[in-house]
């Protein structure tokens, strides 16, 4: 839960810069409130405190979206320093000045 507090200040406050920066150079029109609209409505359904409803991501596991798995280990198709068997140059870096 805090993380999800913490992620929807973070979408709350990106929402409010771009507002304030947009008002400021006069470029606000109907689309972009719209949008920041439709914004602060997902970030409201996102707050843990608010538990509002969306049409859309209602039936999305919310925790899941905001921390995504972990990739698998070797996802990149390439063994890691400390699976690999041979001797490396990173499995004893200084071996070869003793």
């Amino acid at each position: 839960m805090a993380e999800r507090l913490h992620k929807t200040n973070i979408l709350r406050h990106y929402i409010n810069t771009y507002e304030e920066f947009v008002a400021k150079n006069g470029a606000m029109n109907e689309e972009i409130i719209e949008k920041v609209r439709w914004a602060k409505e997902k970030a409201d359904w996102l707050d843990p405190f608010s538990s509002k409803k969306d049409q859309f991501l209602n039936y999305k596991d919310i925790d899941a979206l905001i921390q995504p798995e972990c990739p698998k280990n070797n996802s990149w198709g390439y063994q890691s320093y400390t699976q690999s068997n041979s001797n490396s140059f990173w499995s004893s870096p200084f071996s070869k000045w003793r």
